[in-house]
Formats: structure tokens, sequence, C-alpha cells
């Protein structure tokens, strides 16, 4: 490897930000899974710009593959720009770069169970109603 070459390499991945942003439309598709991001979810996405091409790959955040160069989550573009619930969302997904205490946000911490509703009596049913002698009664004359 020449010293070009790394210098090439070493740019394109400077000219590759991570970002993280609410879908701006329901146009953009998953580049692992394919599905669309629906307008107005959390997206992932590493922008690509070199010669050839200039875009950005879009991901679903389960579907997002943590970037090996990134040292710290906060560190994606526009992370200041997410509401907390979302940052938390994305630390869950990646808890070894994350801020500490993050991932144990209140929106992916578990919540305590409320108590459980004593149960309903049972209700009666249409033959409860009638006397049992009377409900015999009604059945034969029914059938004949």
């Amino acid at each position: 490897i020449d010293k070009h070459s790394c210098q090439v390499d070493r740019a394109l991945h400077m000219s590759s930000p991570d970002i993280a942003e609410v879908a701006k439309s329901g146009r953009s598709k998953c580049k692992k899974c394919k599905e669309n991001i629906e307008h107005g979810a959390l997206r992932l996405g590493k922008v690509i710009e070199n010669n050839a091409f200039s875009g950005t790959f879009w991901y679903h955040v389960v579907c997002w593959p943590v970037p090996r160069g990134l040292r710290f989550i906060d560190e994606l573009t526009n992370w200041d720009g997410l509401t907390h619930e979302q940052q938390a969302e994305i630390a869950a997904r990646a808890p070894e770069i994350a801020p500490p205490g993050l991932a144990l946000s209140s929106s992916t911490s578990p919540t305590p169970a409320e108590p459980a509703a004593p149960p309903l009596p049972p209700s009666p049913g249409p033959s409860s109603r009638v006397p049992a002698g009377a409900a015999g009664a009604a059945a034969g004359a029914a059938a004949g």
C-alpha cells in the first residue's frame, strides 16, 4: 500500500460521517432489510461522498451496523438534535459506545407493573335467569 492510497482512504472515511435523524419522508429504504423507513421514524445513515457517488445509505435503528470507527455514539451528526428517547434508542443498539447511563433511561428501563385489577364476578348467563324447572319446560315446549 502506498502513501497516496492511505491518504485517499482516510479522506474518504473523514468525508463519510454517520448521521441520525427523523425520516423526512417515507421514501427512503433501509440498506440492510430493504424495507421502507416510515416518515417520522428514527433512522441512521452513512453519508458517502466520492467521485462516483454522493448519497446516504439509511438504516432502521435495529438494522444499523454500528461503525467500527465510531468511538462514541454522541459523535453521530445531529446527535444533539435528537430527543432523549431517540438517543436512548440508539444507545440501546450500541451500549458499548454510549454515554454512561443513557441506555438506562426511563424509555428503555422496565417500568414497575401496575397492580392487576381484581377479576370481575361471572356475569349471569341466560339459564341462570330462568328457574331450573322452567328451563326444562321451556326447552320441551320449543322442541314440540
